[in-house]
């Protein structure tokens, strides 16, 4: 920063704490053989939560008993395994899952702990802030996290979590005889993100308090779907 190689990032004017971006004239002479995309939308946000302190969870038994198993899973031995099994027999090596639920059942906390647990760095999604004002922009936001995402996983020495939060932004039911520009849009999104998910590997949780909303295509994409009631008296 002292060298105006970078400078603080902005979003409609104010200042992010903690965000950088490269100075405009920094990055027109670093890239200057490449079309630059610029948007004030930021969609993605990179976290290192091997630090992040512990927090115990109560479940029922029942879901208790399927969080455990999961997290076995995405152990870094465990989770090459099952990609080599889902490789061997011509399946996508990605393991895609829904945390399901009423709100404050703790789906959020869990996906961080679970990345905690496992060592992984969590790749946030703002699912609300893909869709962009500008024709053609919104789809550009939702390509470019999944690219962000492969490059991640090609970088990182352990797979990283694509986490979806609040999915039913963008899970809905597509819409049928489509006319408007908004309608054809969220059609043009939601086959994007159908076909990203189809082609991903590497681990994708998503969250949601509303199902009954979500589109069948979707549904058939996740690997565990896992519902996280109100916890019993017991727990």
């Amino acid at each position: 920063q002292r060298k105006g190689i970078i400078e603080p990032a902005r979003t409609d004017g104010l200042f992010e704490r903690g965000s950088f971006s490269f100075k405009e004239e920094v990055s027109k002479e670093m890239f200057s053989d490449i079309k630059l995309y610029s948007s004030n939308v930021r969609t993605v946000d990179l976290n290192d939560l091997k630090g992040k302190p512990e927090k115990q969870l109560f479940y029922n038994k029942e879901e208790e008993g399927q969080i455990e198993r999961l997290g076995s899973l995405l152990e870094e031995e465990s989770l090459e395994k099952v990609f080599f099994s889902m490789k061997e027999k011509g399946l996508r090596t990605g393991m895609i899952c829904l945390f399901y639920g009423d709100p404050g059942t703790g789906k959020t906390e869990l996906v961080q702990q679970l990345a905690r647990e496992t060592g992984r760095d969590i790749f946030i999604v703002d699912m609300a802030q893909i869709r962009d004002k500008f024709v053609g922009e919104s789809e550009h936001n939702l390509a470019r996290i999944f690219n962000t995402y492969r490059m991640y996983v090609a970088r990182l020495r352990k797979t990283p979590i694509l986490f979806c939060n609040e999915c039913d932004a963008i899970f809905g039911a597509r819409l049928e005889n489509t006319s408007g520009a908004v309608d054809k849009m969220e059609n043009a999104l939601q086959n994007i993100l159908l076909e990203q998910m189809e082609k991903l590997q590497g681990i994708m949780i998503c969250t949601t308090n509303l199902t009954s909303t979500l589109d069948k295509a979707f549904e058939r994409r996740f690997l565990l779907k896992l519902k996280l009631p109100k916890p019993g008296s017991e727990a």
